[in-house]
């Protein structure tokens, strides 16, 4: 099955401000150079530099007195122009952030005793583009905001257009799209998990990804996207990740919450952990000043609390027999411990190999460890017995390289290429039948379990960027593979036994049994176990962003998109019915 798409893009916004342009994890910054007339500069030379990583680029202002500097990484810069006749200026505390799009004119003044001017950064941000775009959530947010959780994708919450969606797969609806149609690109690599169509490494529970000490700041983008920007119409969360600096710097936390410190709430009710501990650091750092550089992170969260059973009927001195060999229902209430252990660690790499090409490599490893699991169903006080809940062990690592290669002043391209997998595996914690009563509870094993989803993506990029004049063109495209394999999704192994009523229990009298099988003398499992298969995308685009005035930009340009999905299994061997 093929699912094209092509879609051609008109946008005009009045006024330049900060606004979603070149690849995902960089930006821009442009201007014009003027004299004390405000006549035009043309031939100045504009250097854009970072004193904390050694970052240089030099591009001559054209005939207009325009500049421009592309695929930037987001971080603080100064500007230096030099022109014959003129003094040096120096604009310092540039600050560009993660798909900014800046704006800054810069006037110099006619040489005189005074050899170099410097004055602070004010970028023109008019009305315009930023708004119904996109919202910055900013390194100090990120850093300061409470997260009892440490999970940054809360954050997304501060744009009005966002909201998290309660539920098992709830995650994240922006501009009022299902959270399905949401994407998450991290470093400008695609962190999808195309099988589930949740983000990876999140199954079904809340857990961190990546450790929250290494999240340098991330864009809420809800709509306007450009051509060059596909895959996702529901919105998306780009977020960029620290790099270390010619400057040693790091961080470290531990926090603690327990039930020894937290007293009952309004209501009476106990707190619904017992211990939760975090902790964690990072650390940036030169391996070679002003060339490369390393940063590392870790974030680990460890939490116990009691799981309770409490069933919607008196069940004492009710007994079950063989298989289950319950002497008294009512030893299935009470207390039960969970657990949840997350753990989480980050490294990126960064290598300035000349000062027109840079190298970087960023890897981050996740795993979720939890015990007790109900499914949604309530995590503190339930009418699941504890052998109905689940054992899941979710795992996986992504990995991302990326060149940037500068030709002459206007010409820069970027490859990409990002590695994947993630491992979920689920097992339950009962080995009987199911056994549902409509008005008192459930016991014995989950229906659905156990369960297993192995899968892998690779995706390669390329983005070519080319200016000339007023006209910022820019084409490329990707492609990527999703591998799916090991899938097992069994249904009633066991078998389940459904009852109205506790009385129809106690009187053996069920309205429904339901017992999964496989044909032809086929074992469940093996009949369950899907083949290996393959999902891959193409996209394709073309854009120009034209600035046709002072006041008005036109971004223009067409996107194709392609995807071929794997044919549906049946006619299996043994096909479970």
């Amino acid at each position: 099955m093929r699912i094209a798409n092509l879609a051609c893009v008109l946008v005009a916004f009045c006024a330049a401000t900060t606004a979603l342009g070149q690849t995902l994890e960089r930006g821009e910054i442009s201007g014009t150079v003027y004299d004390p007339n405000h006549a035009v500069v043309p031939r100045a030379e504009v250097t854009l530099s970072s004193p904390s990583t050694g970052f240089e680029r030099t591009v001559p202002s054209d005939d207009s007195g325009s500049y421009v500097f592309t695929q930037v990484p987001a971080g603080e810069y100064q500007i230096t122009v030099t022109a014959g006749g003129f003094a040096a200026t120096r604009v310092t505390s540039v600050e560009l952030h993660v798909g900014d799009s800046l704006t800054m004119d810069i006037t110099l003044t006619i040489q005189g005793q005074t050899q170099t001017v410097e004055v602070t950064a004010e970028p023109e941000v008019l009305a315009g583009a930023a708004e119904g775009v996109s919202q910055l959530i900013s390194a100090e947010s990120v850093a300061n905001l409470p997260l009892s959780g440490r999970d940054y994708r809360d954050l997304a919450q501060l744009s009005p257009s966002a909201e998290v969606v309660p539920g098992l797969r709830g995650g994240i609806r922006l501009g009022g799209q299902q959270s399905d149609y949401t994407g998450l690109v991290i470093d400008g690599g695609d962190t999808t998990n195309n099988f589930f169509g949740e983000f990876f490494g999140s199954l079904e529970t809340k857990n961190f990804t990546i450790p929250l000490d290494a999240v340098q700041e991330f864009q809420v983008v809800t709509n306007g996207f450009a051509p060059e920007f596909g895959r996702s119409t529901g919105g998306l969360l780009n977020v960029i990740t620290k790099s270390g600096a010619n400057q040693v710097h790091g961080s470290a936390h531990y926090y603690y919450r327990g039930n020894d410190l937290t007293s009952n709430d309004a209501l009476g009710f106990a707190p619904n952990i017992d211990r939760q501990q975090q902790f964690g650091g990072a650390l940036g750092f030169p391996l070679v000043r002003d060339k490369q550089f390393l940063f590392l992170a870790v974030d680990r969260q460890a939490q116990h609390g009691p799981l309770i059973t409490k069933f919607g009927q008196d069940v004492h001195g009710v007994s079950v027999g063989p298989p289950y060999n319950i002497g008294d229902l009512s030893q299935l209430e009470g207390p039960h411990q969970q657990h949840q252990n997350l753990f989480s660690g980050l490294v990126h790499y960064d290598y300035q190999i000349t000062p027109a090409e840079h190298f970087s490599a960023r890897s981050f490893f996740t795993r979720n460890d939890t015990d007790g699991f109900t499914g949604g169903n309530g995590q503190n006080e339930t009418a699941h017995a504890f052998d109905d809940t689940e054992h899941f062990d979710n795992q996986g690592v992504n990995t991302v390289f990326t060149l940037n290669s500068i030709f002459g002043a206007s010409k820069v391209n970027e490859v990409k290429l990002l590695i994947s997998a993630e491992k979920r595996s689920r097992h339950p914690n009962g080995d009987t039948p199911a056994v549902f009563i409509g008005d008192t509870g459930v016991f014995g094993q989950e229906f659905f379990l156990p369960s297993n989803n192995d899968n892998a993506k690779l995706q390669a990029q390329d983005n070519f960027n080319y200016v000339f004049g007023k006209h910022d063109i820019k084409f490329g495209g990707d492609v990527d593979t999703f591998r799916d394999s090991k899938d097992i999704f069994v249904g009633w192994s066991r078998g389940e036994y459904f009852f109205n009523t506790l009385a129809d229990f106690k009187n053996n009298n069920p309205f429904e049994f339901v017992q999964g099988f496989a044909l032809n003398d086929q074992d469940i499992f093996k009949a369950n176990t899907l083949d290996p298969n393959y999902q891959t995308g193409l996209g394709l685009y073309w854009q120009d962003k034209w600035q046709a005035s002072p006041r008005l930009t036109v971004t223009y340009g067409a996107r194709f998109d392609q995807t071929w999905n794997p044919q549906p299994q049946s006619g299996i061997p043994g096909q479970e019915v």
